[in-house]
């Protein structure tokens, strides 16, 4: 092999292992951090659910006569710390009005695994997978079988930024 031809396989080489590594350190630092919550709070608004789970939808949002719900969710194969979202009665809309780090104790609480995250947000999520949630899930498990549809629209929400 010619020192051109070498010097182009090397550089390629490089290309794509820094490539790569960019895009690990970019998902090892980005999914499911503060920043992730953050932006996700964004992707969520402008989805279908705030409409879906307002008090003019089906009112998930007030569930238990609240007006504010509050939900924990992390990869439980992950040393990651938990992130929450704040959902909100907002005009009738369940508008998301905080994204980021833990704060407190919340109404609903769920960690999949990042195998799992990635599946469901590609779309492969159903009623059959429920039982794959109920490890780390915490919340009124009547609602949460009311809103399985709505469950597939958050997993493919949650994709959108991944």
């Amino acid at each position: 092999m010619k020192k051109g031809a070498i010097l182009i396989t090397l550089f390629t080489v490089f290309v794509v292992i820094g490539l790569t590594a960019g895009d690990l350190l970019w998902a090892k630092t980005s999914f499911l951090s503060p920043t992730f919550a953050k932006e996700l709070c964004k992707q969520w608004n402008n989805s279908s659910l705030p409409g879906k789970l307002g008090s003019s939808g089906n009112g998930w949002v007030t569930t238990g006569g609240k007006s504010t719900q509050a939900m924990i969710i992390f990869a439980r194969n992950c040393s990651k710390p938990k992130v929450q979202m704040t959902i909100k009665d907002v005009d009738g809309e369940a508008k998301c009005t905080y994204g980021g780090a833990k704060k407190n104790d919340a109404d609903w609480q769920f960690g999949p695994t990042t195998k799992q995250w990635k599946s469901w947000g590609n779309g492969r999520w159903s009623k059959f997978k429920l039982p794959a949630l109920m490890a780390t899930f915490k919340g009124n498990m009547a609602v949460a079988k009311k809103n399985i549809k709505n469950f597939g629209i958050f997993w493919k929400t949650a994709k959108k930024w991944q």
